[in-house]
C-alpha cells in the first residue's frame, strides 16, 4: 500500500505525471492508428495499387506498435 505523506512527496508526483501522461499518449496513439488503417484501406479500395499488400501490412505493424506501447506504458505503472 502507497503510504499517502509519501506519495505527494516531489519525485514521487513526478513519475505519477509521467506514467499518467505516457498511458493517455499511448492510447492516443493507438487510436490514431487505428484511424490511420481505416484510411489505407478506403485509400486500397479507391486506388488500383500495385503494392496493396504492403501498405495494408505497414498499416496493421502500425496497430501492432500501438498495442505493444499501451502494454509497455502499463507495465511501467
Amino acid at each position: 500500500m502507497i503510504d499517502i505523506n509519501n506519495f505527494f512527496s516531489g519525485q514521487n508526483i513526478v513519475n505519477f505525471i509521467i506514467k499518467s501522461f505516457s498511458v493517455v499518449l499511448s492510447f492516443l496513439y493507438f487510436i490514431y492508428a487505428l484511424i490511420i488503417n481505416k484510411q489505407t484501406k478506403i485509400m486500397t479500395k479507391v486506388l488500383a495499387l500495385d503494392y496493396k499488400n504492403i501498405v495494408q501490412t505497414i498499416s496493421y505493424l502500425h496497430i501492432i506498435l500501438g498495442l505493444l506501447l499501451i502494454l509497455m506504458s502499463l507495465v511501467i505503472i
